[in-house]
């Protein structure tokens, strides 16, 4: 069989199996609502919690900010260069001064994106003689880093703390360095973890903790400083890790951890070193962002309320939900019929795409809905109301 003809193959088995991906292009974002080939959807499926991506007014702010910097590097389009060489404009050491006064750490690195932080840093830091243990639903990409390194590692249920203690009463002892690594926010179910009970458990094992805070980022604690901020936590874990493409409106992503760990990935971290930096006048959004996100707690406290309500109504309904954050997973099960459920909620004015296999588990499709600050409780009952003319 050639390439071509086993390619064409498994997409065909992807397509009768309900597992076949494509690409919608979308034309226009204004507020909660996109449009798809020429239809104005609210939108459920986006990252944009605190509702800053699509701020008119913090747009303008930030424009009329840098409008008299047009030719000071900090506005530039591209950098041109990997940090290494030319493209580490001064406006990156700012925002990581930023990030590491946010997380209460000595230093933070700013990395292109979150995929880049991951499969880049636990291959630079750990590897052969060395365990890496981490929750059975921590992202594509932390798995995708884990294999990576070369290290040996074993996954425990998800937020089975007590497997994850048997595991290092069984194994700790045969490694070098062991780290934990698990999500604040999980991505898929909306879970939070108990970092609480993760730094015991690190103490008495002597592991490294490892935080991915990305869908925690601006969206919880006093100042936006996340789950590790909420749980009283944050001195306590060796490496936070988030992203700034999701709350904070921007791109990148970012580890907030000890002085010689910057200093250690810079030179070692593949991802890091062997990539164009991002543009400055992205990191000088990023920084104006920063600067506003300890005193956002409106917007905080209206993404609370609107997942609250939606995961109340769900429940009510009889309906099998999960989680207690801004992601609201409404899980179904059968592959055929989440996406049935998808593209009736599409013909009547909402974009939820379906969650299918591999990326969540076999039996667990589901459609996600991922508020934001910007719904209205108004459109949130709207959207569990066709859910629910959905389901009949």
């Amino acid at each position: 069989m050639s390439l071509y003809e086993k390619i064409t193959k498994e997409l065909s088995n992807l397509e009768n199996g309900s597992k076949l991906r494509k690409l919608r292009a979308i034309s226009n974002r204004e507020s909660n609502f996109i449009t798809v080939d020429g239809a104005r959807l609210l939108n459920c499926s986006s990252n944009d919690y605190l509702g800053i991506a699509t701020a008119n007014e913090l747009k303008n702010e930030f424009l009329k900010k840098i409008g008299s910097h047009f030719n000071d590097a900090t506005t530039d389009f591209s950098s041109s260069s990997s940090r290494l060489l030319s493209g580490n404009f001064s406006v990156y050491k700012t925002v990581e001064k930023q990030i590491a006064q946010l997380y209460k750490k000595p230093s933070a690195l700013f990395f292109s994106s979150g995929y880049h932080m991951n499969v880049g840093f636990f291959p630079a830091v750990y590897g052969k003689g060395d365990l890496i243990i981490a929750d059975k639903f921590v992202h594509a990409s932390i798995i995708d880093g884990i294999r990576l390194s070369g290290a040996d590692y074993l996954r425990y249920r998800h937020l089975d703390l007590d497997q994850l203690e048997e595991m290092l009463e069984k194994n700790r002892e045969k490694y070098s360095s062991c780290v934990i690594v698990t999500e604040s926010v999980f991505s898929m179910d909306g879970d939070l973890a108990d970092l609480k009970k993760i730094v015991e458990i690190a103490k008495k094992f002597k592991c490294e903790t490892y935080v991915d805070e990305a869908h925690a980022v601006g969206c919880f604690g006093e100042r936006g400083a996340g789950i590790c901020e909420l749980q009283n936590v944050s001195e306590h874990i060796d490496f936070i890790a988030g992203t700034a493409g999701k709350g904070l409106g921007g791109i990148g992503a970012f580890i907030a951890c000890d002085t010689k760990i910057r200093d250690y990935l810079i030179n070692k971290c593949r991802s890091f070193i062997f990539t164009t930096a991002l543009p400055p006048i992205n990191i000088s959004w990023i920084s104006f962002i920063l600067s506003k996100i300890p005193e956002m707690k409106d917007r905080r406290h209206k993404l609370e309320e609107n997942h609250k309500l939606l995961r109340k109504l769900f429940i009510e309904a009889g309906l099998h939900t999960a989680g207690n954050s801004q992601i609201v997973p409404l899980i179904i099960g059968d592959d055929d019929k989440t996406v049935e459920i998808s593209d009736k909620l599409l013909s009547n004015g909402i974009f939820a795409p379906s969650i299918r296999p591999p990326t969540v588990p076999k039996g667990t499709s589901r459609l996600r809905f991922s508020l934001t600050a910007g719904f209205s409780q108004d459109q949130v009952a709207e959207i569990a109301k066709k859910v629910f003319e959905a389901l009949k």
